[in-house]
């Protein structure tokens, strides 16, 4: 596939940084299973560097150029090859890493070269120890954000007692230790927790064990999943006014978060899943609805059709990340454009990371704001399933 071009592209194997280049190291997977893997973010970088590279006001005189590494959500082995990649040439910053079990490898081996990493990823909590990891920034929202934000509407219904159902593939696994700790280090009870994979059989059990001692259940799944976790609420007479089912979905992609559309299958059920989806309520990422962004939108699908061989369905949407991964490496550049003009190092990382702290509406597609810590601070929605104006449901 022509994507496979640019994984673990090095354009020289001994290069010397001329005074007009600062070269960055973009790493990200090439796993197709995870919704950050190179085909699906990849082109937000490309389109970052050629931005700004033709931007005459953003680092006027100096060019970014770049390799890019697949780590396969490695640490070891990308700790490694960054380690003989940064012994051969310069860089002057990390991209990513977008897997967090790299990312606490790798940020830290920045940390000791002084080399900012900007990333749109790298979740986990232990990455806001900003003391250790300190030339970090993240331009998607830590998963105790997402934490937080449950914990409001928590409060909001006085809900104090709560089920977990969970997958344990990491993209449920990450947000859902979000979501546990934020009730937890709010004294809330979290009365059972089933984390792991679903079989049709196990479904009515674990529900049933759920409900025992909560009424409040959160699902972190694929969309199919959930859904047969409906069906099996709806005749067992939970879709009552009494139980609350909430479920994890950022956005819409299939292939990462599965269906979570209720026409599926045969009548029965998908009226069994109509009745059940008005007790759901979905905890998703707010998606920008900026010009910019549907414009960039068009341009991420252009070029992941002409460059990494995929063609995007004609209603398929962008990953968010695409937009995170495109700010990761526009924001470096507004950093280093800020360092250059006060004639400081573009080689200080810990400068360079620290001028991201704290900043709003900052340029970009997301047009996002990172907070006090250097983090993308994430706003979110609560969406629920209604008839629409022309009677569908959805």
């Amino acid at each position: 596939m022509l994507f496979l071009k640019f994984i673990l592209v090095i354009f020289s194997l001994h290069h010397c940084i001329s005074a007009d280049e600062f070269r960055i190291l973009i790493m990200m997977p090439s796993i197709p299973a995870v919704p950050f893997n190179s085909l699906r973010v990849g082109p937000g970088a490309l389109i970052a560097v050629d931005k700004i590279n033709d931007d005459p006001t953003l680092l006027a005189g100096h060019n970014i150029t770049y390799d890019i590494l697949d780590t396969l959500c490695d640490g070891v082995n990308t700790l490694g090859k960054t380690v003989d990649l940064i012994t051969d040439r310069t860089y002057a910053a990390f991209i990513g890493p977008l897997c967090s079990t790299v990312c606490r490898l790798t940020a830290r081996l920045a940390v000791y070269y002084n080399l900012p990493t900007f990333s749109s990823i790298c979740t986990d909590n232990e990455m806001l120890n900003k003391d250790e990891f300190t030339t970090l920034v993240r331009t998607y929202g830590p998963q105790f954000k997402l934490g937080n934000f449950f914990r409001s509407i928590c409060d909001a219904f006085n809900w104090k007692i709560i089920s977990v159902i969970n997958d344990d593939f990491v993209i449920w696994k990450v947000p859902m230790a979000g979501i546990i700790s934020a009730v937890q280090d709010a004294n809330f009870t979290i009365s059972y927790h089933y984390e792991g994979n679903f079989e049709d059989e196990q479904i009515v059990d674990i529900l049933t064990e759920a409900v025992r001692f909560s009424r409040i259940i959160v699902f972190g799944m694929k969309g199919e999943i959930v859904r047969q976790f409906m069906i099996a609420a709806n005749r067992m007479g939970l879709i009552n006014g009494e139980y609350a089912f909430l479920c994890i979905w950022h956005y819409e992609d299939l292939v990462a978060f599965g269906d979570f559309s209720w026409d599926q299958s045969d009548e029965e059920e998908n009226t069994l899943v109509k009745e059940a989806y008005e007790a759901l309520l979905f905890l998703a990422d707010l998606e920008p609805d900026t010009d910019e962004f549907v414009e960039f939108s068009h341009e991420v699908k252009s070029r992941t059709a002409s460059e990494f061989g995929y063609t995007y369905a004609e209603d398929e949407k962008i990953s968010l990340l695409v937009g995170a991964m495109h700010d990761s490496v526009y924001l470096y550049a507004v950093a280093l454009n800020e360092t250059l003009a006060e004639n400081k190092s573009a080689y200080d990382g810990l400068t360079i990371a620290r001028r991201m702290y704290d900043r709003i509406d900052l340029p970009g597609v997301m047009q996002m704001t990172l907070d006090a810590n250097g983090d993308m601070d994430a706003d979110y929605m609560l969406n629920d399933m209604q008839y629409n104006n022309d009677g569908e449901f959805k």
